[in-house]
């Protein structure tokens, strides 16, 4: 544990810069192989078997967990945040495995405006002109993000209208801008709870959500033939996740850091998914893409300014 201790230690000394553009290397890195196994898995499948690799990466936590810091009201609140974000999941794993990467992963762009929203009405925040143009910057992105040469200016319009998947991912995004909310609001109200005692318990109850799903879907037992075929990439993805997610705990704790800047400095995973991405899997319209990236990227930059 000592070790851990110093080579976390190390990692938050770095500048809050280099870390918020490795968490994105790393995000990206996650994401593509993430498609790739979903070329032969089913959505609720990977999701159950990733949940529980996850799960089982933060089990040697345990024994070092402030377990004496929580209430039942917060184990409750926890167990709503995990049922909105295993919801979150699931539906944007399966806009991921039936749409082009370099398409859902800009799309992901949109949560801070649903965050901005769900802010205004349930937490009462004031919205600024800045974040207005912000929004239409990012309704512009996400227009382009949909055109390809010779069709219809309509067309996008259509796509979004008709598209289950394309529904499947907004769907995600707001759900999983909801659970964002209510987890600040869970941090504003148990002051001082252990950020990785919260991700343990987040990762469990998820986990336990998926399995119960998977048990009335499918049965418990046809995860067992997929643990078994891809293993390690499943290990690969909890893994990447787990130090993405350190790494950018470690780069948020820095007194120096601005949540204004390092946002936007890890929703450049963006750029690298569509990029690297959009080539392996043989995507379409890449340049397109990543202009429209951008337009979504500076469009978040402009809400959480």
């Amino acid at each position: 544990m000592t070790v851990l201790a110093n080579l976390l230690t190390t990692i938050a000394s770095l500048p809050w810069y280099l870390l918020a553009l490795t968490s994105a290397v790393l995000i990206a890195a996650a994401t593509i192989l993430t498609k790739h196994v979903l070329g032969h898995e089913h959505a609720l499948e990977f999701s159950s078997v990733r949940a529980l690799f996850n799960t089982a990466l933060l089990l040697p936590l345990v024994p070092f967990l402030p377990w004496q810091t929580l209430t039942w009201q917060s184990v409750l609140l926890l167990y709503f945040i995990a049922v909105m974000t295993a919801a979150g999941i699931l539906y944007r794993t399966k806009a991921q495995r039936h749409l082009q990467v370099s398409f859902t992963t800009p799309l992901q762009n949109f949560s801070p405006l649903f965050l901005l929203v769900i802010s205004f009405f349930f937490l009462h925040e004031t919205t600024t002109p800045l974040q207005l143009i912000g929004v239409f910057t990012m309704l512009a992105g996400a227009y382009l993000l949909q055109t390809t040469p010779h069709q219809s200016p309509l067309k996008p319009i259509q796509l979004f209208l008709t598209s289950k998947h394309v529904h499947y991912i907004v769907f995600a995004m707001i759900v999983l801008s909801l659970a964002q909310a209510v987890e600040k609001f869970f941090f504003n109200t148990f002051v001082g709870t252990s950020i990785l005692l919260y991700l343990f318990l987040l990762w469990l109850f998820i986990t336990i959500n998926f399995l119960i799903l998977e048990y009335f879907r499918f049965g418990i037992k046809d995860i067992l033939p997929d643990i078994e075929k891809d293993w390690k990439w499943f290990l690969t993805i909890a893994a990447i996740n787990i130090v993405s997610v350190t790494i950018s705990l470690a780069a948020i704790s820095q007194p120096s850091t601005k949540i204004s800047l390092f946002i936007p400095v890890r929703r450049t995973s963006a750029f690298f998914v569509v990029l690297i991405g959009g080539k392996l899997f043989k995507e379409d319209n890449i340049p397109r893409k990543l202009l429209a990236s951008t337009l979504m990227i500076l469009g978040s930059v402009l809400i959480i300014l």
